[in-house]
C-alpha cells in the first residue's frame, strides 16, 4: 500500500475546478500544482475539469468533460456527476476538494456529501470578495441564493489562501473551519540579476478590469515626469479589449513609456520578471496574488496594494504595500525607483528567501494533507486550521 509520509492510509481525493487553460489566471498553475504535490507526498489524486487545457502539461491524472445542454456558464457536465458517482459508489473518493465558485464542477460535491458522505473542502480562490460579489451578470444574483450559497453552508472545510479570503468568508456567515495555507510555488532557477538597472515596472497578468491598470496608469502619470530613464510594461492577455480601453486612457492623457506585450505562461515566463527592476500588482482585490511571489522567487522586489495580502513584503522587507488608490501607488513607485539598484537587488535577495521558506510546493502540500486527515479524523487539528 502506498503510504503518505509515514501515515498508514492512503488518501484518495477529488480535486474540481473549471478551466485550467494557463489564460486563466494563477489558479491554473496552483491547483493542478497542488495535486501533482499531494500526489508526490503518497496520495491519490484525480483532476475533474471542464474541457481541455489548451497548453501546459499535467501529470496529475486529469478528466476533462463536456459542457452539457444547459447554458455554458453553468458549466454543467453531466459526463463529470457519472464519473463522480461511479468512483464513489466503488470507495474510491474520500474527500472532495472544489475550486472556484458559480459552476457545477462547485455544487457536485456537495450530491456526494448527501449522498455517500464524502466531505467537500471549498476554495474560493477569490470568488467572495465584496468586489467579486458586488460585479457580474443576473446569474450570479439568481445562482448565489438557489444554488450556491445553500452548497457552501453544507461545505465541511474551507480553504482560504490568505486571511483576507477567511474574513471575506465570515462576513458572508459561513461558521465552518478554515485551513489558511497560500497558493505555492515552483523555486525557478537563480540566476543573478543584471549589474545594470533595466529600469522596467512590470505587471504581468490579465489584462482584465479586475486588475487595477486604470488606477496603476494614473500612477504612472504621476510619476513619469519624475522618473524619465524608467518604462512601465503591462504584459499579458487582453480580456474583453480592456487593452483598448487602456490605450485610449494613455491617449487621453498623454501617458508615456508604456509598453504592451504577449504573455508566456511557461518556464520562459520568469524571463519576463528577470528583465524588469521592479514589480507592480495594483488590483483593487487579490485572494492571493502569485505573480508577486513569482516575482520575489526571481529577486524582484514588488508592489501590491491593501486589495492584495502582501503585508509581508514590508515585514520581510523585500516590497511595498500601498493603500489602495492612484495617490499612493504613485508614492510607492516613487519610493520604489528612488532607491538604488543595490538596494532593490537587496530586496530581492530577501524576497527570494522568503519564497523559498514558505511557499514551495512540498510544504504546501503537507499542509494541506494535515487537513485532509483531521477532516477524516485521522490526525489532530493543524495550526493552520481556524475554527472561530
Amino acid at each position: 500500500m502506498t503510504r503518505e509520509r509515514g501515515h498508514e492510509h492512503e488518501l484518495r481525493i477529488v480535486h474540481l475546478t473549471g478551466s485550467i487553460d494557463p489564460s486563466a489566471g494563477g489558479p491554473a498553475y496552483s491547483i493542478p500544482r497542488l495535486c501533482e504535490s499531494l500526489r508526490d507526498a503518497g496520495a491519490t489524486v484525480d483532476l475533474l475539469t471542464l474541457r481541455d487545457p489548451k497548453g501546459g502539461t499535467i501529470t496529475t491524472p486529469h478528466h476533462a468533460f463536456p459542457v452539457g445542454r444547459l447554458p455554458d456558464k453553468l458549466g454543467h457536465a453531466p459526463a463529470m456527476w457519472r464519473w463522480i458517482k461511479d468512483r464513489a459508489q466503488n470507495g474510491g473518493i474520500e474527500i472532495m476538494h472544489s475550486h472556484n465558485l458559480w459552476i457545477m464542477p462547485s455544487i457536485y460535491p456537495e450530491g456526494a456529501r448527501r449522498l455517500w458522505k464524502i466531505p467537500h473542502i471549498v476554495s474560493p480562490r477569490g470568488t467572495l470578495t465584496d468586489y467579486s460579489m458586488s460585479t457580474g451578470s443576473r446569474f450570479k444574483q439568481i445562482h448565489w441564493p438557489l444554488v450556491q450559497r445553500p452548497t457552501l453552508a453544507k461545505a465541511t472545510c474551507f480553504h482560504a489562501t490568505a486571511q483576507s479570503e477567511v474574513e471575506d468568508i465570515r462576513r458572508l456567515g459561513f461558521r465552518q473551519p478554515i485551513a489558511v495555507i497560500p497558493n505555492g510555488l515552483d523555486l525557478p532557477e537563480w540566476i543573478d540579476r543584471p549589474v545594470h538597472d533595466t529600469k522596467v515596472i512590470l505587471f504581468f497578468g490579465r489584462i482584465h478590469p479586475e486588475k487595477g491598470l486604470t488606477v496603476l496608469l494614473d500612477a504612472w502619470a504621476r510619476v513619469q515626469d519624475q522618473r524619465p530613464d524608467w518604462r512601465l510594461h503591462i504584459v499579458g492577455p487582453d480580456m474583453g479589449g480592456h487593452k483598448a480601453e487602456l490605450e485610449r486612457q494613455i491617449a487621453t492623457k498623454g501617458i508615456g513609456r508604456v509598453v504592451f506585450g504577449e504573455a508566456n505562461f511557461g518556464k520562459e515566463k520568469f524571463d519576463i520578471y528577470r528583465a524588469a527592476a521592479l514589480y507592480v500588482l495594483p488590483s483593487p482585490t487579490e485572494n492571493f496574488g502569485l505573480t508577486v511571489a513569482e516575482a520575489l522567487a526571481v529577486g524582484v522586489p514588488a508592489i501590491a496594494n491593501h486589495g492584495a495580502p502582501w503585508s509581508s513584503l514590508v515585514t520581510e522587507r523585500c516590497g511595498w504595500w500601498a493603500p489602495r488608490g492612484a495617490d499612493p501607488l504613485a508614492d510607492a513607485l516613487l519610493d520604489a525607483t528612488g532607491l538604488s539598484h543595490r538596494a532593490r537587488v537587496e530586496m530581492g535577495l530577501r524576497g527570494r528567501a522568503y519564497v523559498a521558506r514558505d511557499f514551495v510546493w512540498p510544504t504546501i502540500a503537507e499542509q494541506m494533507a494535515a487537513v485532509y486527515r483531521w477532516v477524516l479524523a485521522r490526525g489532530e487539528r493543524p495550526a493552520c486550521v481556524q475554527t472561530d
